[in-house]
């Protein structure tokens, strides 16, 4: 007979994540969601908290759980920026390390054919595909702050905002019929 399986542990909260619970609810009481006897109740609920799923519930009544009420914090966006550029820098003083590398060894090899051209640009392309991607991500970002959804948030972002129910009419085709 199997055993039963465990429940998966729980995770506990950091400061981080209280903080941006009682900040929301500071915005809530400010716009007159909650008064100000509940605010502070919930808010010493928050600061005693010591697991995630203990939050949940302290905003759960509120519009949208009170995503929009705070905008998003700046200095964290500019270190996300700033870490960015670093990996995109990074990425481009590598292409040119190895494209000095790989020119020096051809010109001393006398070859006559620049060979280094075709892993030059298969790195340039990997320079392009990473700012792309980069890029991207900073909007996605965007998005979600603007939504109201912090860094920890995108299992529950897409647990609310993705799949057939959400996308109704641009998914509806059933595929299942196809053999490839």
């Amino acid at each position: 007979m199997p055993a039963e399986p465990t429940p998966p542990p729980r995770t506990r909260s950091s400061t981080v994540e209280r903080e941006r619970i009682v900040s929301i609810l500071r915005a809530a009481a400010e716009a007159g969601l909650l008064t100000l006897d509940e605010a502070d109740e919930r808010m010493a609920t928050c600061y005693q908290s010591q697991y995630r799923d203990e939050l949940a519930p302290l905003v759960a009544d509120l519009p949208d759980q009170g995503r929009g009420l705070v905008p998003p914090d700046p200095e964290e966006q500019a270190r996300e920026r700033r870490a960015g550029r670093e990996a995109i820098g990074g990425h481009v003083g590598f292409v040119i390390f190895l494209g000095a590398i790989l020119t020096t060894i051809w010109a001393l090899t006398g070859a006559g054919f620049f060979w280094p051209l075709f892993p030059l640009g298969f790195l340039a392309l990997s320079t392009v595909f990473h700012v792309k991607h980069r890029t991207r991500r900073e909007r996605w970002r965007a998005h979600l702050a603007a939504a109201g959804y912090g860094p920890g948030d995108f299992a529950e972002y897409r647990a609310h905002h993705c799949g057939p129910r959400h996308h109704r009419g641009r998914w509806d085709h059933d595929y299942s019929h196809r053999s490839w």
